[in-house]
């Protein structure tokens, strides 16, 4: 490396320690600051109870190192520009005994507020991160299901870009954010982290393209096959990617996913939420890799995909 290239790197290096790393700080600080203070003083329903409801639920889970903090997440879906019909967060025995008598108490006072304005919190099985997924397609089959992440604070027209998205083009799953699953020259599947994130103008639909929960994901009702529903097999082969079961099971039944919008929208994720999570054990320790391989091995997914 040359001395111009050194400085052009450690040009780089300032302006993203300088810049970049203090804005992101300041606006995690403020939006933190902003979601408590709106959580506290909060009296509107978050959700559409009208009788000309879009039958649009909004599902997540959450996991003991967040619990405390899940109720920022869902106070940004209640302040969405579109109203969801539900809001369902689903707490699993791991968090709670759900088998014995939930004492109201055990959940935080933040979460029992939220409910006041159409949270609904549902106690089941601990199925890992298909706690929310599996258990709301059973629930509300005939719903259009919007799965989102516990992590994160989620834009006011989020939900209106995806349910806008749907209206159009009902056929496909709609994502706010993508990864392109990428094929070698003899056709295997690479490694996850060799997959990028779809951030140019591309949109889609294709079967390569992968949606990520984080930015939100809609599936129209009915869309996937009872398959999705087989317990033993996707904890089998893919217990801590949900992501990955519900991306091969639409690519079985033929179903495409299409990014709502050319551009990437900008998460703000939840201060001291990020510590515990399944992205570090999935990406950081390569288990994405195994997982894909397993499921896309089963259904032989791999001539659908370009």
């Amino acid at each position: 490396m040359n001395i111009k290239q050194r400085l052009l790197l450690s040009n780089n290096y300032l302006f993203i320690f300088l810049i970049i790393k203090p804005y992101r700080f300041i606006k995690h600080i403020l939006a933190g600051l902003i979601y408590t203070a709106l959580s506290k003083v909060g009296i509107r329903s978050g959700v559409d109870t009208s009788k000309q409801n879009k039958q649009l639920v909004v599902c997540l889970t959450t996991i003991p190192e967040r619990i405390d903090k899940v109720h920022l997440c869902i106070e940004s879906i209640m302040r969405q520009s579109l109203k969801p019909s539900k809001i369902i967060l689903w707490l699993t025995d791991k968090i709670f005994d759900y088998q014995n008598e939930i004492l109201e108490e055990n959940i935080p006072k933040p979460l029992l507020q939220l409910r006041k304005r159409g949270l609904e919190i549902h106690f089941c099985r601990d199925i890992g991160p298909f706690s929310k997924t599996i258990n709301t397609l059973t629930k509300y089959p005939n719903y259009v299901m919007v799965v989102a992440d516990d992590d994160i604070y989620y834009p006011k027209n989020w939900l209106l870009e995806l349910y806008t998205a749907y209206e159009v083009e009902p056929q496909y799953v709609h994502c706010h954010q993508a990864r392109w699953i990428k094929k070698n020259e003899v056709g295997q599947i690479m490694p996850y982290n060799n997959w990028k994130e779809v951030y140019d103008f591309y949109q889609g639909p294709s079967f390569n393209l992968f949606p990520i929960t984080k930015g939100g994901c809609l599936y129209p009702p009915n869309i996937l096959s009872n398959e999705v529903f087989k317990e033993d097999v996707f904890l089998k082969l893919c217990p801590i990617q949900d992501d990955v079961w519900l991306s091969a099971i639409s690519i079985l039944n033929r179903i495409k996913s299409k990014k709502v919008r050319p551009f990437p929208i900008g998460f703000i994720p939840i201060r001291g939420s990020q510590r515990a999570s399944l992205m570090s054990e999935n990406i950081h320790k390569n288990k994405n890799d195994s997982q894909v391989k397993a499921v896309f091995d089963k259904y032989n997914l791999y001539n659908i995909l370009s």
